[in-house]
């Protein structure tokens, strides 16, 4: 399905915040941003699972879809070089790198990781294999290294994206297909934020870090 819009001041003309859509963001400092710039009924889980590995101490930004169907919301997707939302631009440059959690078709369970943070897109997808996760280097499709995709425009000019397939979202959730049903979250879904949460830890943030 391509992309109805090509640019968030396109996608305003025709939504307004709070019927179409919202955003929520919150800044609390460290120097990554994690985000999903597809969130709420776009791909669905990816909101759910950014606020998670954010938990209260992570920074983050969710840019959701809020209509009714999931063909109504997918048409508020962006592609990511083209995701220039002015909110989601002044916030992620002030950080050195990003996480962006996003959703792809798949009927087996994928998690696919790229980006233009090579230190940090390597230790994800040791880590996760180390783990037992079926991950793959995002080559080609998932690559994410363009500098206009929005996990790069960082200070640093480099970020990390994840995509997460359609079989491997849904092992997440009770319905993952209904926000209410997302809110019922599976083993595997805080296992694997917990996971994610501690290769941000180990390799990102710097060890001695004060808390604001």
């Amino acid at each position: 399905m391509s992309d109805k819009f090509a640019s968030f001041a396109a996608l305003s003309k025709k939504y307004q915040y709070g019927v179409g859509f919202l955003i929520r963001r919150e800044n609390r400092g460290k120097n990554i941003l994690i985000f999903a710039p597809h969130g709420g009924g776009i791909e669905r889980g990816t909101s759910e699972i950014v606020r998670a590995i954010a938990c209260d101490d992570l920074s983050y930004y969710l840019f959701e879809g809020c209509l009714n169907t999931y063909k109504e919301n997918r048409r508020l997707h962006i592609t990511s070089a083209n995701f220039d939302e002015p909110k989601c631009l002044s916030l992620i440059k002030h950080f050195d790198t990003s996480l962006a959690i996003h959703g792809c078709r798949g009927v087996e369970p994928i998690i696919y990781v790229g980006g233009r943070d090579a230190h940090m897109k390597e230790k994800m997808i040791v880590c996760l294999f180390a783990k037992g996760y079926p991950v793959q280097d995002g080559k080609r499709k998932y690559e994410g290294v363009f500098p206009r995709n929005i996990c790069n425009r960082t200070k640093s000019g480099k970020g990390v994206q994840i995509e997460l397939s359609t079989a491997f979202r849904k092992s997440l959730f009770a319905n993952w297909k209904v926000r209410s049903g997302r809110e019922n979250t599976t083993k595997l879904f805080k296992r694997f934020v917990s996971d994610v949460r501690e290769i941000i830890q180990h390799e990102v943030i710097p060890v001695g870090v004060e808390e604001d």
